[in-house]
């Protein structure tokens, strides 16, 4: 599947829709569905790496705090800069994206 949304090129399979972000299935591997094997989007992958990063958990609290204006928490959880994604420095993530 592709996503406009993350420019992600992995094919993902959801085996319920019940399974979003507040599912109890999140974070666990799970069995390869018709030889797939189910993958975080680069959504999630950027949503975690945030959570690990003390700037922009800072500037997460300011936006909740509304202190922030120019940045936003996204329906789907991550901090935004206008409608820029906010990537950590270093990591997986960054590397992944700027690949795209």
């Amino acid at each position: 599947m592709y996503d406009n949304a993350n420019h992600s090129t992995e094919r993902v399979i959801r085996g319920d829709a019940a399974d979003g972000p507040d599912s109890d299935t999140k974070g666990k591997s799970s069995q390869p569905i018709n030889g797939y094997a189910v993958q975080p989007t680069l959504l999630e992958k950027i949503r975690e790496a945030q959570s690990g990063d003390l700037k922009l958990q800072e500037f997460r609290e300011q936006v909740e705090a509304g202190l922030r204006s120019d940045m936003q928490i996204h329906a789907d959880g991550t901090l935004r800069f206008g409608n820029r994604i906010c990537v950590p420095k270093g990591g997986s993530a960054r590397s992944i994206s700027s690949s795209l």
